[in-house]
């Protein structure tokens, strides 16, 4: 099953290449002599897969982030110059172009209906040349969790709403494809949880779902659309981790005419469920904004006081700040 799976996809994985220009700092003492800063050439690498036969392919924003000039190579060796369609660094997505016809494409799955413990297969080109070509490399593990909120990674950020697996990730894998037995993509291989840098069993792959949504926003319009209720959370005053993620979703505040404001909450009003998500802590409603579209209607369910209620809000666009 995991051969043939393979054999599905892996024509469309593809190897990113990145050029960034820094600008290399002088000692304070040399600009005495005319010495001026130099520019220093750094390049990065990569993965990515093919979603579209005329070149579209799905690749992690950090992988282009910064770079001057991006290329595309092949299995075969070939390579194309390519083009940032945009770039989403929230959901750690990016959309790149190349100009190439007929090319072959990975099936794309629904991360909504996976299980726990079901085989998949991350492909991609951890290490980059390291090991001396560009055909993609493949490692095997279980789903290990779903709707995985990362909180204070390897970077100090927070990832939401993640798939977790034991397939060995390693650096170059970031960008490549997680897929099924089926061999359907489900998720884009995005980071790794590591004390060592090297793979532990802890790889994280934002769903496809997700990804496909704000590909095809980046395709039309070049940019993501946020969505937006109005309210804000009352923070929890803890720094224990174990009280965190249970500290429930309390709002705090409901801004006027807003689409939170115009389905009646309240501040105090405690949320249990958006949609079919319960709701623990902020980072599940993070994740639940993560799910929805500007002019979706979501229903959700809170606690008033010692009541049960439910409201429907109608989704926007998060207002630009100007």
């Amino acid at each position: 099953a995991i051969v043939t799976a393979v054999e599905r996809v892996a024509p469309a994985v593809v190897t990113v290449q990145t050029e960034t220009i820094e600008q290399r700092p002088v000692d304070p003492f040399d600009y005495f002599f005319g010495r001026r800063p130099q520019e220093q050439r750094r390049a990065g690498i990569g993965s990515g897969f093919i979603v579209r036969d005329d070149g579209v392919i799905v690749t992690n924003a950090h992988v282009v982030a910064g770079a001057t000039s991006v290329s595309v190579a092949m299995r075969d060796g070939t390579t194309y110059s390519a083009r940032v369609v945009g770039a989403d660094e929230p959901n750690d997505l990016a959309v790149l172009k190349i100009e190439a016809r007929g090319l072959p494409t990975a099936p794309v799955g629904n991360s909504d209906s996976l299980l726990v413990g079901e085989w998949v297969v991350a492909i991609g080109n951890p290490y980059g040349f390291v090991p001396g070509n560009v055909e993609p490399s493949v490692s095997a593990g279980v789903l290990s969790a779903t709707g995985r909120n990362l909180v204070g990674g390897n970077d100090g950020g927070a990832s939401v709403d993640m798939l977790q697996t034991d397939a060995a990730i390693n650096p170059g894998n970031s960008g490549g494809p997680l897929i099924n037995a089926e061999g359907q993509v489900i998720g884009v291989n995005s980071s790794i949880y590591t004390p060592s840098g090297g793979s532990v069993g802890l790889g994280f792959a934002i769903p496809i779902n997700r990804a496909r949504r704000v590909a095809e926003d980046l395709l039309t319009n070049g940019r993501v659309r946020r969505p937006w209720v109005g309210i804000t959370l009352r923070t929890p005053a803890t720094n224990n981790p174990r009280e965190l993620l249970t500290a429930g979703v309390v709002v705090r505040a409901v801004v006027p005419g807003s689409p939170a404001a115009r389905g009646g909450l309240q501040p105090g009003d405690v949320l249990l469920r958006a949609g079919a998500r319960t709701l623990r802590n902020p980072y599940d409603w993070e994740a639940a904004l993560l799910d929805l579209r500007p002019g979706q209607d979501v229903v959700v369910q809170l606690r008033r006081g010692s009541g049960a209620q439910t409201a429907t809000l109608r989704v926007a666009d998060l207002p630009e700040v100007t």
